[in-house]
């Protein structure tokens, strides 16, 4: 199995004893692989970046472990004053010192540690459970609030900013094929009734950063 074998191109003690295929998510794929030692065992999450997603994996990773180790630091500085616990993957290394390993397809692979006592559900359990997913994501914003975004790379340039698939649309419109296709689903003019009544407030969020009432910020862009 491929994922055996990049696995044990990973920085971690003991030998691959086995690698599963785990979670649902819709972009990259996850394994857990298990490493034994003489007197220990080693579980760490093991995922293949998807390049069809991300045109540069390498920014994925430069990102990641500068952000972890920022919020490292963070939670290093709270720990004494904080009512919880927190906890985060930390990015494990290649052997060759890197921070992926490269297969002979050209796919791009990382290795993160796993949290054992954490758990992912696929749907919210309970009022309860909702706030404190919320609480969370709170929580990382405010940690991550401090990061300089000039240390980060825009590894999906474009993707959060709304005036340019308005653009896209209207130049999709003002083609024939584009007209036909609009007036042949009623739900596609639907869905073009909400933009026409909304567009101009499409652009707020960049106003508002070009003007500078806004400062530009890292955020969790995709937290589901």
């Amino acid at each position: 199995m491929k994922a055996a074998m990049i696995a044990q191109k990973f920085d971690v003690a003991g030998r691959v004893v086995t690698v599963q295929h785990t979670g649902e998510g819709n972009v990259n794929d996850t394994y857990l692989a298990i490493f034994r030692t003489t007197f220990s065992e080693e579980r760490i999450i093991l995922q293949r970046i998807n390049k069809r997603v991300f045109a540069k994996p390498e920014y994925i990773m430069e990102n990641m472990r500068v952000l972890t180790e920022h919020v490292h630091r963070r939670i290093e500085e709270e720990m004494l004053v904080s009512d919880r616990i927190w906890q985060l993957p930390r990015v494990i290394p290649a052997k060759d010192g890197r921070d992926y390993v490269v297969d002979a397809d050209g796919d791009f692979w990382r290795a993160i540690t796993l949290i054992a006592s954490a758990h992912s559900y696929g749907q919210v359990q309970s009022v309860e459970h909702a706030y404190e997913a919320g609480f969370v994501l709170g929580h990382f914003q405010r940690m991550i609030s401090d990061l300089d975004v000039s240390s980060l790379h825009d590894t999906l340039e474009g993707f959060h900013i709304t005036p340019k698939y308005l653009d896209k649309l209207d130049e999709a419109l003002a083609t024939v094929e584009g007209k036909e296709r609009l007036h042949a689903s009623l739900e596609a003019e639907r869905c073009n009734r909400f933009i026409v009544a909304r567009r101009e407030w499409c652009s707020v969020l960049e106003d508002a950063k070009n003007t500078g009432e806004l400062k530009l910020r890292p955020i969790h862009g995709d937290p589901k």
